[in-house]
């Protein structure tokens, strides 16, 4: 739906650059047009909340500790011992920018959580904990054969 806002909008805007060609356009007034239109193409954009960003990116942890779990036999330790992905620089944060939480439950559970916007434990709407309980089943199976 964004790309045909834009591609709507861009039409329009050459069919009036063409139809006033032949006149003298202030410059501030195609500056005017230009600005409406990022304006107009931008508003069409769906930023995702917060909260959803810090959700994927606890799966992303989570398949990273699986990966851990799948070389290692165990849950790490902490999120450090997992491998450093270089293009977000080795931080494990949650949308708000604070670290999330990992805790160890028993040998194949394990929790990650975020504190919400406000930081603080609880809270209410963007404000509230995240936390995710998983379960690493390939540690359970091996529990139970050994």
């Amino acid at each position: 739906m964004t790309a045909t806002r834009c591609a709507t909008a861009a039409r329009l805007v050459w069919s009036l650059v063409i139809q006033c060609a032949g006149h003298l356009w202030p410059l501030w007034a195609m500056l005017g047009i230009l600005g409406g239109i990022f304006w107009f193409c931008m508003s069409a954009v769906d930023y995702a909340p917060a909260s959803a960003t810090t959700r994927d990116t606890m799966s992303d942890v989570g398949g990273r500790v699986t990966s851990f779990c799948r070389e290692h036999r165990r849950l790490p330790s902490s999120l450090d011992e997992l491998p450093r992905v270089s293009e977000k620089g080795g931080v494990i944060v949650d949308a708000w920018g604070r670290p999330i939480e990992f805790g160890t439950i028993d040998e194949s559970n394990y929790t990650l959580t975020s504190l919400g916007s406000d930081g603080m434990p609880g809270g209410a709407d963007e404000g509230k904990d995240i936390i995710e309980t998983i379960t690493v089943p390939f540690l359970c199976d091996e529990k139970d054969v050994l």
